[in-house]
């Protein structure tokens, strides 16, 4: 029997990345497959450049809308996709340092096992706000250092959840959110690039600048700014090979 498909390979230490295998011939005895590395992040900013860059080729109203709501959802699932892969990849590094306090090193290790159980849907408490994924997931796992509601806020952060707030207003849309659906998705779909990456930038600043648990050596950035950011940067699409 002979058909197409595909399956699908998860890498471990490879972040928001996977690979996945085209294969043909499938059940044969010859089988010819290429293996193409996926990235969810770069992949969806892309996604929502082509879709930005749509909206000005159409004078329809109702395709307008259509091109800036795909463009807005997929700035944040880009920025959500890393902002989870960068959470995961500290708790894995985090959980190893000696020093850490027993009630620290048993709830850290708690997150990693919900975020790596792919046979359970639950997810540490708090996890799913952007809010508490960012001031407190984020950061503790960076160096244990939470911020508190009322503690001084970083405002890269506070940007960025306005820009998701606007998504949520979108995606679960209801008469109350007609200002921010409608009339002001422009503004945000226009800032979106820069909001990410100004987020972005503030996490490899808090990273380089952290002195608590481990060294820059054990999970410091092994990166330049400009390749930490890479696709981020970008204010065209491009072809991803």
């Amino acid at each position: 029997m002979i058909f197409k498909g595909f399956c699908y390979l998860a890498i471990e230490n490879i972040g928001v990345k996977g690979a996945v295998y085209m294969c043909d011939n499938i059940g044969s005895s010859e089988m010819n497959c290429e293996l193409k590395v996926v990235n969810m992040s770069e992949e969806a900013f892309n996604d929502a450049l082509f879709f930005s860059k749509k909206i000005a080729e159409t004078e329809n109203l109702f395709e307008q809308y259509r091109y800036k709501r795909a463009s807005l959802v997929f700035f944040c699932v880009s920025a959500e996709a890393r902002l989870n892969s960068l959470i995961l990849e500290n708790l894995k590094k985090i959980v190893l340092i000696t020093s850490l306090k027993e009630k620290d090193k048993e709830e850290l290790e708690t997150w990693l096992g919900m975020l790596t159980n792919e046979k359970e849907n639950e997810v540490p408490k708090g996890y799913s706000t952007i809010v508490l994924r960012l001031n407190r997931f984020l950061l503790k796992s960076i160096n244990m250092r939470a911020v508190r509601k009322n503690d001084e806020q970083i405002p890269e952060f506070e940007k960025y959840v306005k820009l998701s707030n606007v998504r949520n207003a979108v995606a679960h849309y209801s008469y109350r959110n007609f200002k921010q659906a409608y009339k002001e998705i422009d503004m945000w779909i226009n800032d979106a690039p820069d909001i990410i990456q100004n987020l972005f930038s503030k996490y490899y600043e808090l990273v380089e600048d952290n002195e608590l648990y481990y060294t820059k050596d054990v999970t410091g950035n092994k990166q330049s700014l400009d390749e930490f950011l890479k696709w981020f940067i970008k204010r065209e699409p491009w072809v991803i090979e």
